[in-house]
This record gives C-alpha cells, sequence and structure tokens, in this order.
C-alpha cells in the first residue's frame, strides 16, 4: 500500500512531469522498497523451503467466482460487528443498549463514508493527508480482495478486518482535521465534521466503557478465572491443557501457571506446535508436578485409549476438578523428550 500510494501521488500531481528531477527521490524510495520486498520473498523461500503452515496459509486462497458475491454480501455484517454492534433479542428500540448500537453503527458508517470524502477533496488537503488517504484507498482495496475473492470472509465477527478499520480510523481523524482547519470550506461542511468526530468521540467513550466492564467481570470470577483460582489453590504452576483453554489459564494467571497447548485424540495426548517452543514440553527447571487439564468431551475422548492408561500407571499422583474440568497431576513430565509418552 505505501509503494502504491506513492506511485499514484506522482502519477496524479498535474504539476510536476512524471519524470522530472523533483522526483528522483521518490523513485529511489519506491525502487529500494520495492527490491527490498522481492529480496524478502526470495530469502524467504530459501528459508521456509518445502515447509508448510496449514493455518497461516489457511486464508491465502483465491474462491471460486461463484462465491465472491456471497462474500461481498458477508461485508456489512462483519463490519457492523467488528466494531461492536450486538443487537440482543426483542430489544427496544429506546433502551440504553440499542441508543449504544445506534452510536457504534453510525461511527461505523462515518468510518467508511469519511476517507471517501476526503478523497473527493483530495486537492484541498495537506501532503501528509494525501499520503494517508492513498495508502488506505490502496490497503482497503488490496483487503477487500482477499476478502471478496478469497477466503477471509470465512472469519464470521471480522476480524480480518481489523487493519482497515484502524487506517479508516486515522484517516477519518485526518480528514476531519484537516476541513476543520481550512478556513475556506462551507459552514455546512464544518458542521458535519463537528457532529462526525463527536460521534466517534461517544463511539470511543462507549468502547472504553465496554472494556472496563469485561475487566470487572474477569475479575468477579468467569469460567476461567475461576479454574485459575482452583490451579493456584492446588498448588500447581505448570502443565498442558487445549490451545482455547490452555492461552486463557497463562494469561489469566499473569503466568504464574504456565499451561503449553495439546491435542486430544482418542488415542493419544500430543504437543500441539502452533505458537509453541519445543523447550516447552521437556522437563521444567524447578517444577516437580506437571499436570494436565481436560474439558468433559476430551477425557471422554481419551480416557479408555491405552495410551492414556499407561500415562496415568507412569506417574499419577492425583486428581482433583475445576468447574466441569478434570485435572491430572504426575510427578514427572508428560514428554520424555518433548515427543513421546514417558
Amino acid at each position: 500500500p505505501v509503494i502504491l500510494a506513492i506511485a499514484s501521488e506522482k502519477m496524479i500531481d498535474r504539476e510536476t512531469k512524471l519524470f522530472s528531477k523533483k522526483n528522483t527521490h521518490a523513485f529511489a524510495l519506491l525502487s529500494l522498497l520495492f527490491g527490498g520486498i522481492v529480496l524478502g520473498m526470495f530469502i524467504r523461500a530459501w528459508l521456509v523451503g518445502d515447509m508448510k503452515a496449514p493455518y497461516a496459509d489457511e486464508y491465502s486462497h483465491l474462491q471460486h467466482p461463484s462465491g465472491w458475491v456471497g462474500n461481498l454480501l458477508k461485508f456489512p455484517y462483519q463490519w457492523f460487528v467488528l466494531l461492536g454492534v450486538t443487537v440482543g433479542k426483542n430489544e427496544s428500540l429506546t433502551s440504553s443498549s440499542a441508543i449504544m448500537n445506534m452510536i457504534k453503527a453510525t461511527a461505523a458508517i462515518i468510518l467508511i463514508i469519511a476517507p471517501f470524502i476526503g478523497l473527493f477533496r483530495f486537492n484541498t488537503h495537506d501532503r501528509a493527508t494525501r499520503l494517508l488517504l492513498l495508502v488506505s484507498l490502496w490497503s482497503t482495496i488490496l483487503l477487500l480482495f482477499g476478502f471478496v475473492c478469497g477466503d477471509l470472509a470465512r472469519s464470521r465477527d471480522g476480524w480480518r478486518l481489523t487493519s482497515m478499520a484502524a487506517l479508516c480510523a486515522f484517516t477519518t481523524v485526518a480528514v476531519i482535521r484537516s476541513i476543520v482547519g481550512d478556513r475556506n470550506n462551507q459552514i455546512i461542511l464544518f458542521r458535519l465534521s463537528v457532529v462526525g468526530l463527536t460521534i466517534l468521540s461517544l463511539y470511543g467513550v462507549i468502547s472504553i466503557r465496554e472494556v472496563l466492564r469485561q475487566k470487572r467481570s474477569i475479575k468477579d470470577g468467569d469460567y476461567h478465572s475461576k479454574v485459575v483460582a482452583k490451579l493456584k489453590s492446588e498448588g500447581v504452576q505448570y502443565g498442558y491443557a487445549t490451545w482455547w483453554h490452555g492461552q486463557a489459564i497463562s494469561i489469566l494467571s499473569d503466568w504464574k501457571i504456565r499451561t503449553s497447548s495439546v491435542r486430544v485424540t482418542d488415542k493419544e495426548v500430543y504437543p500441539y506446535r502452533y505458537q509453541s517452543a519445543n523447550q516447552w514440553y521437556l522437563d521444567q527447571k524447578g517444577v516437580a508436578e506437571y499436570f494436565i487439564l481436560l474439558a468433559p468431551g476430551e477425557y471422554e475422548r481419551v480416557k479408555d485409549s491405552d495410551y492414556w492408561k499407561n500415562l496415568v500407571a507412569s506417574g499419577f499422583v492425583r486428581q482433583f476438578e475445576c468447574e466441569d474440568m478434570k485435572v491430572f497431576v504426575f510427578s514427572c513430565n508428560l514428554w520424555k523428550d518433548g515427543t513421546a509418552a514417558p
């Protein structure tokens, strides 16, 4: 987007010839950036070789054209959901939550419209704002290409549009600042900018309020917080759990209970190395007991396997429950060398 923005600025500049001396530094910068990208791609190909990253590549595919219209129609829903618009069942139009949802929805629309208004008034902005507009434009085009023609629309909550939302926010503020600061603008445009900025400010206040409420709910005790409290009371410090549970436990315990990711099948429990290091599955210094936390479905899946029976027979110490989860504590690590069960 940066390369395309700089190139676009030079292409639409009517006052300066494209190949004039004034553009020498710009073309040198573009050559450096483009050369760095090409070099980086060759280095990446050399380092990666035949290695595959299924999860990282999962959203990097081109869809059949028959699905493009459907993906495009998903955009409005995912955009509003990403920006926090959540409507409950039978929600009254006059309720406080409905009013907040209307503010969020209006802010979401402003974030889409304002950059286009800025583009229509392109020549009235300073150079920094013009470049920001072009970067935002090209980023949006590239992201929407992946969204409509690729697999990015598969994300139900729209989090793949996060970078677009951030750029739209920066660009909107820059456009409003430019309009408000230009005394030659019509008063109606000035007033509309002030109204838009007010709505965006209210949206920011609502978002901060919701984040603070989430923190309070965690402090007061949600599901994983209760699990963490129980683990702390049992004195365990290191163990294993499936990815979503393990990540939540590590974060909510402020890393006092370190939990590495595993996969659970009907045959075994094995290390899940996505966003993990091999050392996390080896013996840990100062750790005498290792636990494995299993959700109800996970325990039912593996409990009758020979692997699990051998594991329990090898170093099982005790068992306790956290909410509806079962925790098994062992006197030795679950993997002798990080790959095989003891």
